[in-house]
């Protein structure tokens, strides 16, 4: 794959997992946080536990209570 083709999937990716964050937490705001927990998983999978997107959304999983440890990446 060249590396420009590359470089815009990374960032579709990344526009994705932004507004992933920003609806879950209208749907969390509007208590509906059941929601937003499928919204915050896909954030994980699909920019990785260490991006600053996948930690947002493992924060926040965690303050819901669906999981229960911390992530320490």
């Amino acid at each position: 794959i060249p590396n420009e083709m590359r470089d815009k999937g990374k960032a579709s990716l990344q526009i994705l997992a932004v507004s992933n964050l920003r609806l879950a937490a209208l749907y969390i705001r509007n208590e509906q946080a059941e929601v937003a927990v499928p919204l915050l998983i896909e954030n994980i999978r699909i920019m990785s536990p260490d991006s600053p997107e996948g930690k947002e959304a493992y924060k926040i999983l965690n303050q819901l209570g669906f999981v229960e440890t911390i992530y320490k990446g």
